[in-house]
């Protein structure tokens, strides 16, 4: 992973400015939050950054990025460096640490204990 994108992506899970969910990259709660998981904030702040997606809302409030929900959009995956859709690092996915309830402080740190390696 690309490491200055890695120190964002940190930085933004700590910053607050995100509520967590899980299994997809980002869903509206009726009357409710918007949550992310964690590769669902650094494909917000990929599109930040000016990456072209579109983006649209499916009925179940779920977020669309380009026709991903649940994995990094090819576009996204290039403009981070990412190795993987998943976030695979050693033994480990991001996506499955975020979705097991892994707080978002936690897999901070694992992205910036494995830019090399995601």
């Amino acid at each position: 992973m690309k490491h200055d994108i890695g120190k964002r992506l940190a930085a933004a899970l700590i910053s607050r400015k995100y509520k967590q969910g899980r299994d997809v990259l980002e869903v509206v709660v009726p009357d409710g939050p918007t949550l992310n998981c964690c590769l669902g904030v650094l494909t917000r702040l990929a599109i930040e950054d000016g990456v072209d997606l579109a983006v649209g809302m499916l009925p179940s409030g779920t977020m669309s990025f380009g026709g991903e929900s649940h994995v990094l959009h090819p576009k996204v995956r290039e403009w981070a460096g990412m190795k993987s859709d998943c976030g695979k690092y050693g033994d480990g996915w991001l996506v499955s640490d975020n979705d097991r309830g892994r707080p978002f402080e936690e897999i901070a740190q694992i992205v910036l204990d494995n830019l090399d390696d995601l």
